[in-house]
């Protein structure tokens, strides 16, 4: 018997993971990042909350673009996803702990931030407008910029790897001589 999956905060993480996915063709759900915590966070839940056996994982290394990948093959939850793709804009429609998973795996799978701000890459326009309903302004080009990157950062900082390790970076604390 098959147990029906419900969104927790970390499946809605894995939807935004998933929502960048440049794959969406196959029943492959994968996780591309140059850093392993990503993976490790990924693998656990594939693991222990989207129930995917051990031995279907794929992790790989790819020493050319300085990559790890994990995925797995599993058409039920590609379905799903695909479900949940489809109907995010009732899925995220308050402001709480599952709509800010879902823009930390946005942001963790796509996102970063250079000398001109925080930006996301290619992450859709069903996302832009996403981002915009919550107050989460934009300026639209291939790395779509926030605009607000307070708001942006409060929603997220608490569920973002990639987030915690920009705010967390030596030089950021406060001088307490």
């Amino acid at each position: 018997m098959t147990q029906r999956i419900r969104l927790t905060p970390n499946i809605c993480y894995m939807l935004g993971v998933y929502s960048c996915s440049y794959k969406r063709d196959q029943a492959l759900i994968e996780m591309e990042s140059e850093r392993e915590e990503f993976l490790d966070r990924f693998i656990k839940i594939a693991i222990g909350e989207l129930a995917v056996a051990p031995n279907r994982l794929l992790v790989r290394r790819e020493d050319r673009r300085r990559l790890y990948i994990a995925g797995f093959y599993h058409s039920k939850l590609k379905r799903f996803m695909d479900n949940s793709m489809e109907r995010r804009d009732r899925i995220f429609k308050y402001r709480n702990e599952h709509t800010a998973n879902y823009f930390a795996g946005l942001f963790d799978r796509a996102g970063g931030c250079d000398s001109n701000g925080m930006y996301l890459y290619k992450i859709g326009n069903e996302n832009i407008i996403l981002m915009e309903r919550f107050g989460l302004h934009t300026s639209n080009a291939i790395r779509t910029r926030v605009r607000n990157e307070s708001a942006f950062i409060m929603l997220i900082s608490k569920y973002s790897l990639r987030m915690q390790s920009i705010v967390h970076q030596p030089g950021n604390e406060r001088d307490l001589r």
